[in-house]
């Protein structure tokens, strides 16, 4: 498959080595390119070229090994992925997870979590256009670098992140479930205590002799008592359905929330 760039000549960078350039060049994206052909600013004061907190190129392997790839913050500045994860991550002397440019607050109100940096211009690792004849009759293909959000300002950011909002409603359920339980357990003891006095009852006959109850009386009782008993029961079985149902749905909570978070590693944007 054949690489197309087109004629430009490159402007000279004195601040960036050779192999600085060509990786910029082979893994950048339109944007990188394009500001790689400018000499309007020097490249290592350039965000689309250089990540401002280490001054290191991106795409390119540094003193330690590590290779960096642009990523933008919520308020719209472009630094390298690891220097800003591992700024984000520290004190900073009292100012983490805040924009090391403006002093933006990179960070939900109420859980405090970390706002975290989207690509700033994809990772499209094909240059300009490609085909693999190179006829001019064959269509070529664009590679096109996908955009990152729009800024936000501090209105727009919510109190919690989304996987402390699946969190907080997923505990609230599994207590409003916790307080049904307790509550049909309540129920289900007093009918047990209920069946138990109903079955003692039906187990000793009342003595003729002791009793002012005629036959008919004791009968009609005895009725009442099965009855009673037979509804206590049935009303048991009920609650020990209630029960079941309420502990397979407080059960089935974190199911839901783990896959709730993993459809969360499938999403793009500021807030997740």
């Amino acid at each position: 498959m054949a690489i197309y760039e087109p004629k430009t000549t490159m402007p000279a960078h004195p601040d960036l080595a050779r192999e600085q350039i060509t990786a910029l060049q082979t893994h950048g994206s339109k944007q990188t390119r394009l500001a790689l052909l400018s000499d309007s600013q020097p490249a290592l004061t350039n965000p689309l070229l250089t990540c401002l907190i280490c001054i290191h190129p991106y795409h390119a392997a540094n003193v330690e090994g590590n290779i960096e790839t642009p990523v933008m913050t919520a308020c719209g500045h472009i630094f390298g992925n690891k220097c800003i994860k591992q700024w984000l991550e520290q004190d900073n002397g009292g100012s983490g997870k805040t924009c090391p440019m403006c002093r933006f607050e990179l960070k939900y109100r109420e859980c405090g979590c970390v706002i975290k940096a989207v690509p700033a211009f994809g990772t499209s690792p094909s240059p300009y256009l490609v085909n693999s004849d190179p006829s001019p009759k064959k269509s070529l293909t664009i590679h096109t670098d996908p955009t990152p959000p729009p800024r936000i300002t501090a209105s727009e950011i919510p109190l919690r992140c989304c996987r402390c909002e699946i969190r907080r409603v997923v505990s609230a359920e599994k207590e409003r479930y916790d307080d049904l339980l307790f509550e049909l357990y309540d129920d289900r003891a007093a009918l047990m205590e209920r069946i138990s006095a109903l079955k003692e009852l039906a187990a000793h006959e009342v003595d003729g002799e002791e009793t002012l109850l005629t036959q008919t009386q004791m009968q009609e009782t005895r009725v009442q008592n099965q009855e009673a008993l037979r509804l206590a029961e049935k009303e048991l079985d009920g609650v020990d359905k209630e029960i079941e149902v309420a502990q397979e749905l407080r059960d089935g909570l974190e199911v839901e929330k783990t896959k709730k978070m993993e459809e969360l590693k499938a999403r793009s944007g500021w807030f997740l």
